[in-house]
């Protein structure tokens, strides 16, 4: 009621505001003369005329209203959409353990549109699940479980995006190294190597099973399981032949190669020449050489060989393992490695002279190996032909019948071989001489006698030997016998 009141008061003065001014104009400057009456009809139509102008001024234009108009409604927001940024959508989410997944969250107002600049808090209901932070990125966290994953804006809240952790816990994962087999191991040597199981959170897993293996030179044996603290020792031994070994590991479908060793041979316990003898004329050189063997016949470990001759006056030793033949007759070539040595035969023939020989391909002789010996010839005179008487002693070698290889000019005659004889015819139409080195004519097999430190020879006797004239040389050529030990 006294805002219609206020209104009428304030139309009424706009009326006389109004009306005073256009009355006046109207009587001073009326084009026509008007009667008193007439000009206060005049006055009155006027005035009604501007006062109700005026008021409907005043009520249209607010004159008399509410000093406080009602403000446009403010936006807020409504609801809050949650999704995947990374990763394959749905409501729920199989995450891997350390796994990561990105979120986001997206603000609606009351308008229905997108409001950009809100913030949201992210909340998950199981942290130690997965936990997720501001900018919404869920991390699995050190156990395995399911939690759900919100958005919020005070009261308001997003939808649920459940995110599924597998329970990895105690689960072998990964196999560490904690200590590593030695790069080689020498034969009958015993090692450890120790190993640590830990799961998908890097935990140690007590109890695991651990499957090993390892190259035939070397054997493993392992625990049952691993301890508390998910470590595992296992022993490793090497054999009795070199070689690499590779050890490898399984636990629960894990496989790992877990560390790899050469095996070599021990200490040395014999010296092995690789020729049975060394034949020369006098004034020639001829190259020795021998091996270090353990006690399983391997090259020995810390094996250096060094040679030296009995008789400097008929053989010499220079560069290591150059042998100087100085002048004709018989020494030997002593090798020594540490406090083992052995001996190998040195024959000097007179120069300008033949010899033919029988040689094994060995010495010492390894108790019943098979062993072959060549049959070799020097001559620096043509030769047409020759006879030859090989010898041994049985006891210590055995001929092995059938297994000679011989040149298409060489006969060979096994009846007495039992006996520890055999003979050889060799002939040529087209006589030659066989310098400055022998020539081959045949290999003979024989079994090594099975008992060690036997003693015995190979003896070459020739029987007949002619030159290209048919001359009988036999003269000069020699008889050669080769010391032959077993070991």
């Amino acid at each position: 009621m006294t805002a219609i009141v206020e209104r009428q008061i304030r139309a009424s003065r706009c009326c006389v505001v109004i009306y005073w001014p256009m009355s006046r104009f109207f009587a001073g400057f009326w084009p026509w003369r008007l009667s008193r009456t007439s000009m206060a009809h005049v006055n009155s139509c006027l005035k009604y005329f501007i006062c109700g102008v005026a008021v409907t001024l005043s009520i249209a234009c607010g004159g008399g209203g509410d000093q406080n108009p009602v403000a446009p409604k403010a936006i807020t927001p409504q609801s809050i959409v949650l999704s995947i940024r990374s990763g394959s959508g749905g409501s729920t989410q199989q995450l891997s353990p350390n796994g990561i997944l990105q979120l986001s969250a997206v603000v609606y107002g009351t308008d229905g549109k997108v409001m950009q600049g809100e913030t949201v808090t992210y909340r998950s209901s199981n942290p130690t699940a997965a936990a997720v932070d501001g900018n919404g990125q869920v991390t699995a966290g050190t156990a395995g479980g399911t939690t759900n994953i919100t958005a919020g804006i005070d009261t308001i809240t997003s939808n649920t995006i459940a995110v599924v952790v597998p329970n990895l816990n105690g689960i072998p994962r990964t196999i560490t190294k904690i200590r590593s087999l030695p790069g080689t191991m020498v034969v009958d040597q015993i090692d450890t190597v120790t190993l640590q199981v830990t799961d998908y959170f890097n935990a140690p897993v007590a109890g695991a099973t651990i499957g090993a293996s390892i190259d035939p030179a070397c054997s493993v044996t392992a625990p049952a399981t691993t301890d508390s603290a998910g470590m595992m020792t296992l022993i490793v031994s090497a054999g009795h032949a070199v070689g690499g070994c590779q050890l490898g590991v399984v636990v629960a479908n894990v496989a790992h190669s877990v560390s790899f060793t050469s095996v070599v041979g021990g200490q040395p316990v014999a010296i092995h020449f690789v020729s049975g003898a060394l034949i020369g004329t006098a004034g020639t050189t001829s190259g020795v050489a021998a091996q270090a063997l353990d006690k399983y016949g391997n090259i020995a470990s810390n094996g250096a060989v060094t040679f030296t001759t009995r008789n400097s006056s008929i053989a010499t030793i220079s560069a290591g393992s150059t042998v100087n033949l100085v002048a004709a007759g018989q020494t030997v070539v002593r090798a020594t490695v540490g406090n083992v040595v052995d001996s190998m035969a040195v024959i000097v023939v007179p120069a300008g002279q033949s010899y033919v020989t029988t040689t094994p391909s060995m010495s010492p002789l390894d108790t019943g190996a098979l062993v072959n010996a060549s049959v070799q010839i020097y001559s620096p005179s043509p030769i047409g032909s020759a006879t030859l008487t090989i010898t041994w002693d049985p006891a210590v070698l055995t001929y092995v019948p059938g297994q000679a290889s011989y040149s298409g000019q060489t006969v060979l005659n096994e009846s007495a071989a039992s006996t520890g004889t055999l003979k050889i015819a060799f002939a040529t139409s087209s006589p030659a001489t066989f310098a400055p080195y022998p020539t081959w004519l045949a290999s003979l097999s024989f079994r090594v006698s099975s008992t060690a430190g036997r003693n015995g020879t190979i003896t070459t006797t020739p029987n007949d030997i002619t030159d290209g004239s048919f001359t009988n040389i036999l003269s000069t050529t020699q008889a050669i016998s080769i010391p032959v030990h077993t070991r």
